[in-house]
Order: structure tokens, then C-alpha cells, then sequence
């Protein structure tokens, strides 16, 4: 079966001209999975903003909660959601020293509900 989100990327050349496809559909996770997920674009789904400033957030799901930091997108989350709200956030999983993260890649990745 053919899927229809992928893009294919060439970064700096690959060996032999080959392109890497790289899957652009969301793996839906749980906060508590994201640390087996480094590097995946994974989504969350109904978590709760816990905290906000002008570079990241914090999303809880009643048990674990991540840093969202929209600093690699260039745009400051304050703007768009407030604590309290419930949103579906899709990124890449990331880690800042040994702090796991999630990363949008837009304003489009947080969807609030």
C-alpha cells in the first residue's frame, strides 16, 4: 500500500545519488513514549498546557509532561495558546542535554481544541 505523505530529502548528497525518504505522517504517542522516539515526528493528543512563555510550553497528560520548545521554529507559543488550554501538538523528538523534548516545526504542529 502506497502511502501519500513523504517527502524525499538529499542533505549534503547521499552515497550513489540515492534520496532518502523520510515519512512526514505523525506517529501518535503518549508523553511517557517519547524518550524510545528521539529524532520521530510523533503526535500528542489532548494534553494540557501547564506552562507557557515567548520560546516554549509545557503540555501535560495527567501523569507525564514535556517541554515544547518552539525556539528551533522561530515563533513564541504566548501568541497562540494560554495555560489550561487542551491541544494536539505534532514535532520532532528532541533532547537538550539529557532532557527529552518535542520540537514543531510550525505554528500548524499545535492545534488547540
Amino acid at each position: 500500500r502506497l502511502r501519500k505523505n513523504f517527502r524525499i530529502c538529499s542533505p549534503g548528497g547521499t552515497p550513489n545519488g540515492l534520496h532518502k525518504i523520510i515519512d512526514t505522517t505523525p506517529i501518535p504517542v503518549s508523553i511517557g513514549d517519547l524518550s524510545e522516539k528521539i529524532g520521530d515526528l510523533v503526535q500528542l493528543n489532548n494534553v494540557t498546557v501547564e506552562l507557557v512563555d515567548t520560546s516554549s510550553f509545557v503540555v501535560s497528560d495527567g501523569t507525564n509532561s514535556v517541554e515544547v520548545y518552539c525556539g528551533k521554529a522561530g515563533f513564541n507559543p504566548s501568541s497562540l495558546i494560554s495555560i489550561g488550554d487542551t491541544v494536539d501538538v505534532t514535532g520532532i523528538v528532541g533532547k537538550y542535554k539529557d532532557t527529552v523534548e518535542l520540537w514543531p516545526r510550525s505554528t500548524s504542529d499545535i492545534v488547540k481544541k
